[in-house]
């Protein structure tokens, strides 16, 4: 009975960490996903500085 009890106990556990792992992998894959759209709308906006050749004098 109590080996009964403790095997329920540890996968009622690792059915969790389970979760837990998946649940994290989607926060971080939501983290990519969100700052990739910032930086695709940043870029654009950014003007870059192109060095001519009159600028010599």
């Amino acid at each position: 009975m109590a080996l009964e009890r403790k095997l329920q106990t540890l996968q009622q556990e690792n059915e969790g960490l389970k979760d837990r792992t998946a649940r994290d992998w989607f926060m971080v894959g939501a983290g990519v996903v969100l700052l990739g759209i910032i930086v695709g709308l940043i870029i654009p906006r950014i003007r870059w500085r192109k060095k001519s050749s009159w600028d010599t004098f």
